[in-house]
């Protein structure tokens, strides 16, 4: 997002040291770019342009999507942790997929110039020129807005996530607003031009006509009078909380956060007129990148700077149509994740000669010109190498291949090596987007093997006729710079016919007549469960799909329902829990919370646990829905409890894990942490996923960490079965793509991964279903997989023409799903 975080300081976590301002590429669009640019964790680069267009550019610049819009877009998005990104339009505010694809949009109705900002829960906030400030939630609908009477372009966050931004004309204060929306405080009215900015104390810095730092409560630390050091927009925060301002004339200077006195100033052209200039960006090792055009010379630059205030390297940023055409940088310069900096460009050619062109603009990579580069001693094209023999070319249908595959990698600058990730892929020619491994086939080489190193790949362990394999290799090298290379082969394990994959059979499907089902199934003595989000909660046969009841509360029903002793538990959007006779259907009580009940219901020594928007944990009486006690948490409960050994175990919105006697709702532990998944307690631990992507074992009893396992980003909820942790997630060290893993639940070791599909299929909160040996999910969009529990092998998938939303359900050989068609359906397992 613009100045890298919802603070605004214009720090990047990524490392620059190694950059030397090389014009790695520039990528050119036929109109204007105004706008600074955003990265998200992938290092997939986000663009608006005044018109009506929004583009995805890869890494090396090579453009990934582009997406036709209603409405200019000028400012920067904000990316969520979900990889959503939102930004704005005259009149409409968007939210797409990282593929391109709109998830949602929100009419604004206003002019827009603001830079979006997402909190931890999702919550995304933005801006018109028409004075409203909105708070939205992740699925588009409206939280709050807020009336200020007047522009208002800038919004920042705390780590409270209080929410700071300014009015630019008619009520020009800084206000304050708690998370709901209503006001803290207000800062008294002065000329604003820019921020506010907010350290890691909790400091408010913004520039009016001089620089002003308030305490948190809005009461002023200091003031200074800037002068000639006068900044453009907002100020930057070092990594070590120097204040670095960017100044009309061409100054950068550094201020000490405590009294905002001088450290030093670096003059970037003495004698020379700057008409505009970025604010700064800064990388981690403390590099300060600035942007800058000389007034009517046409020419721009981009500088660095280090964090003494000494030039680094200063690179002229070139048109490659028109070099005398004038040049406008309204952009701030981006970090990637390598240490590229990245800066927009708009070119004017009036009275140019070439056709078409009245104006245009560049992204601009700027990096190390010493790339590391890897490469792979391999086979001629076409061929393969078993036990180091050359095999003839068109292998498919003429040869029988048995044995290992051999293919010799050597890698330049062995001695920077830090790490060698081998991954093989496998290309179904019927399913053309499928993509697969087995615990075989990846490899993980350390710093010290030698090299050339000879990759010997098992061919007795591929379980299909016929693929094309593609072996990807990665290497990481110290310092964080990263490279590389691939083969693509095919393999044929025996001259028979080409036997598909698998797939399963419908023995019965059953029509919902409304919405699809919400969350999972319940199975309970041969009878299947299951709510919709319509408000209707069904039984059926589980072996012939015969309807037994249907009950109807008439609001959004999104839980799964809990069966025991006889009776159904259910809660609804409408703030009752509903407890219902699993025979008759009939209604047996109904406890009221007044609020969204979006937590699946636990049971444990004749009681019912569920969490509450009302930021509550219940506890009711099973029997007659009387109430217990309720412990107060922090903020939203929607996941769901879990109970073991007498305590309940329940996250907050809010990013706390709670551990609570069952029995009596006391507090006996807390974690902090950015909880994302349910939690789960077994054998007296804890799993829960946090930090976007760990995987985090606590112990039951105090909370104390006992192992955590590190993927890419987000992690599903767990099911543990066996001594076994099953769970879905990114994984960016082998490409981007959803993997399905097995860890140890002992110490965390990895047993097993199992690659699915590309990063934009996720669904990345849907747990897996573990049965019969076998572990089953729609953890990617339009795909049921099912996997060997042992080792991770797919032994069957579907295909499907809808959008999925829960994991599968399995009873005696048959499962259950809904895929998305508004019909519920039985399908019988295929002979593996």
């Amino acid at each position: 997002m613009h100045k890298h975080d919802a603070q605004r300081t214009g720090r990047s976590t990524y490392d620059t040291s190694e950059n030397d301002g090389t014009e790695k590429w520039k990528y050119f669009f036929e109109s204007s770019v105004w706008g600074s640019i955003s990265i998200d964790k992938k290092n997939i680069i986000y663009v608006g342009t005044p018109y009506e267009e929004y583009h995805a550019l890869y890494p090396n610049g090579t453009n990934k999507w582009k997406k036709d819009l209603v409405g200019r877009d000028y400012q920067a998005p904000a990316i969520a942790p979900d990889g959503t990104i939102y930004f704005g339009t005259d009149d409409w505010f968007y939210a797409l997929h990282p593929n391109g694809t709109k998830k949602w949009r929100f009419n604004i109705s206003g002019n827009y110039f603001c830079e979006p900002v997402v909190d931890s829960n999702g919550t995304v906030y933005t801006a018109t020129q028409d004075g409203y400030v909105y708070a939205i939630y992740s699925n588009g609908s409206l939280k709050w807005e807020y009336f200020v009477a007047d522009y208002v372009f800038y919004i920042a966050l705390d780590h409270n996530e209080n929410i700071y931004f300014n009015g630019c004309a008619y009520e020009n204060k800084l206000f304050c607003l708690n998370p709901d929306g209503s006001v803290k405080w207000k800062y008294k009215e002065i000329n604003i031009w820019g921020g506010p900015v907010i350290d890691d104390n909790g400091i408010i810095y913004i520039h009016s006509d001089e620089l002003i730092a308030l305490y948190p409560n809005g009461t002023e630390k200091w003031i200074i009078d800037l002068g000639d050091n006068d900044c453009y927009g907002y100020p930057s925060i070092a990594p070590d909380g120097t204040i670095i301002l960017s100044g009309y004339q061409g100054y950068i200077t550094a201020l000490n956060p405590s009294d905002g006195s001088r450290i030093w100033q670096y003059i970037l052209e003495p004698f020379l007129a700057i008409d505009e200039m970025s604010e700064a960006s800064i990388g981690a090792d403390g590099t300060i990148f600035v942007a800058y055009t000389y007034l009517n010379l046409n020419i721009g630059y981009m500088c660095a700077i280090s964090n003494d205030g000494k030039l680094k390297w200063k690179k002229q940023i070139t048109s490659d149509i028109n070099p005398y055409g004038s040049i406008t940088i309204l952009s701030d310069p981006s970090i990637g994740k390598d240490g590229t900096v990245f800066i927009t460009s708009w070119f004017h050619t009036s009275g140019s000669s070439i056709q078409g062109i009245g104006s245009y603009g560049y992204v601009h990579a700027f990096g190390s010109g010493d790339e590391k580069q890897v490469t792979i001693t391999k086979p001629e094209e076409g061929y393969l190498y078993i036990n180091n023999n050359k095999i003839k070319k068109n292998l498919i249908r003429k040869s029988i291949i048995f044995g290992d595959l051999h293919l010799n990698i050597n890698i330049t600058s062995q001695n920077e090596v830090k790490r060698i990730v081998c991954t093989l892929r496998s290309h179904h020619p019927f399913y053309n987007m499928w993509r697969w491994e087995t615990k075989c086939q990846i490899f993980e080489i350390g710093m010290d093997t030698n090299l050339p190193y000879e990759l010997v790949i098992d061919a007795s362990k591929f379980k299909y006729n016929l693929r094309m394999y593609t072996l990807q290799i990665n290497v990481d090298y110290n310092g964080g710079c990263t490279a590389s290379d691939r083969i693509t082969f095919y393999y044929l394990r025996n001259i028979n016919p080409f036997i598909p994959m698998p797939k399963p059979s419908v023995k019965w499907r059953f029509n919902t007549g409304s919405y699809t089902v919400a969350k999972t199934l319940t199975i309970y003595d041969n009878f299947i469960y299951f709510s919709c989000i319509s408000g209707d909660v069904f039984c059926l046969d589980a072996y012939t799909g015969d309807l037994q009841w249907k009950y109807s509360i008439g609001e959004w029903v999104e839980t799964k329902p809990l069966v025991v002793n006889s009776k159904v538990y259910v809660g609804s959007d409408d703030g009752r829990m509903y407890c219902i006779d699993a025979n008759s259907g009939d209604l047996l009580w109904i406890y009221p919370t007044f609020d969204y009940i979006q937590s699946n219901p636990k049971y444990w020594n004749g009681c019912i646990y569920f969490g509450c928007h009302n930021n509550r944990l219940y506890c009711i009486d099973a029997e007659t829905g009387d109430f217990k006690w309720s412990f107060l948490t922090n903020d939203d409960v929607y996941t769901d409890p879990s109970i073991y050994d007498g305590k309940v175990y329940v996250a907050s919105r809010k990013d706390h894990l709670f551990c609570i006697d069952a029995t009596t709702g006391e507090e006996i532990w807390r974690i902090k942490d950015r909880i994302r998944s349910s939690p789960v307690a077994v054998d007296g631990k804890v799993y829960y996923s946090g930090n976007d992507r760990f995987l985090f074992c606590v112990n039951s009893s105090d909370g104390d960490l006992i192992w955590s396992y590190e993927t890419g980003s987000h992690v599903s909820t767990v099911a543990v079965v066996d001594g076994c942790v099953y769970f879905n997630g990114l994984s960016y060290f082998c490409g981007e793509y959803t993997m399905l893993y097995c860890v140890d639940a002992d110490d965390g070791r990895l047993l097993w991964s199992s690659k699915i599909a590309p990063d934009w299929d996720l669904r990345p909160f849907d747990p897996v279903s573990v049965a019969n040996g076998k572990v089953y999910g729609c953890y990617s969009v339009n795909y049921v997989y099912c996997h060997d529990a042992e080792n991770g092998e797919i032994l069957w998938m579907l295909e499907n023409d809808f959008s999925l939303r829960v994991s599968p359900v399995y009873l005696d050989g048959m499962f259950y799903i809904d895929l998305g068609d508004n019909n519920l359906y039985c399908l019988i397992e295929p002979d593996i």
